[in-house]
């Protein structure tokens, strides 16, 4: 089986946390922005990623574009790692409240990173003029704004550390569930934003997920 992703896309980190928690045989495939493979985009109706190739005995090469979907088909290979693979509402709020609050943080710094996705000139002209499109603002402008974004993502930090049990997942004292997958997901990303104060808690949760997947943090990208 191969998995395509971009680095820096929480649903494709969900599927490669997943993957490593439980050791499975999967070729991650990263690939720069407008250049995925053609024999896979021409199978795609829609592009998005996440996409996972694999070999059905009846009908040859198949495609796969949803996470969840995914999720649930590779951990039924072997003995399965979740109990379940739907998020619950209160994460679902919180990914929400959350997502408005780190766009012009990490869309910035994603140009300092490395990232496969942005390989190329070409993906990197279409990644900055999309985003330039959608903030009306230039990437090195939002960068240099980050001081007027923190405040408000590291008081929705401070909330989520206190709303959910992470230490119990730090310590390792429960099961990680199909909501820390979407957790850690999601606030990797802002392991890239230099600045960012998060409490001890998500750290912690943070390192301990990191260390039992293999997926790696970020580099932390200062704006100076």
């Amino acid at each position: 089986m191969k998995l395509y992703v971009f680095d820096s896309c929480p649903y494709c980190v969900r599927v490669k946390t997943l993957i490593g928690l439980k050791r499975l045989d999967v070729e991650l495939k990263p690939f720069a922005l407008g250049e995925l493979p053609q024999q896979v985009a021409d199978k795609l109706t829609q592009f998005t990623v996440p996409i996972l190739e694999y070999s059905n005995t009846e009908s040859g090469t198949e495609l796969m574009t949803e996470s969840l979907d995914i999720l649930q088909r590779l951990d039924s290979l072997y003995q399965p790692y979740l109990a379940s693979y739907q998020l619950s509402s209160q994460l679902e709020q919180i990914l929400a409240q959350l997502k408005p609050l780190t766009a012009q943080l990490c869309y910035p710094r994603m140009l300092h990173l490395n990232l496969p996705e942005l390989a190329t000139e070409s993906a990197v002209t279409m990644f900055t003029q999309s985003r330039q499109e959608m903030f009306d603002t230039s990437l090195d402008q939002l960068l240099a704004q980050t001081s007027t974004y923190l405040p408000a993502l590291e008081q929705a930090l401070s909330e989520i550390s206190q709303q959910l049990d992470l230490a119990s997942a730090a310590n390792q004292s429960r099961d990680l569930t199909i909501d820390d997958i979407a957790l850690f997901a999601e606030l990797r990303n802002l392991t890239m934003i230099g600045e960012l104060t998060m409490p001890s808690s998500i750290t912690a949760y943070l390192q301990t997920i990191s260390r039992l997947s293999g997926v790696a943090l970020y580099t932390p990208v200062f704006a100076q």
